[in-house]
């Protein structure tokens, strides 16, 4: 059998986002119980309530690879 032009390869996009590219980790203090929103070149990709004292946010997926992410604790 003979074939032209077929190609064997794995596709990142089909991968859960949890194995794809950089995950950063946001750690942080709340004095009280607080709102944290994350966002990245002016968009929210992120918000979650945490209890007051040290936290830290692992499961945080960044739309884009570049741009700062901008953290607000209120």
């Amino acid at each position: 059998m003979n074939f032209n032009g077929l190609a064997l390869a794995s596709d990142e996009r089909t991968l859960p986002d949890s194995l794809r590219g950089y995950a950063p980790v946001v750690r942080g203090v709340a004095n009280t119980t607080a709102t944290v929103t994350i966002k990245q070149n002016g968009n929210q990709i992120y918000e979650k309530t945490v209890s007051p004292g040290a936290f830290s946010i692992t499961d945080l997926y960044p739309t884009s690879y570049n741009g700062d992410l901008d953290v607000e604790i209120t």
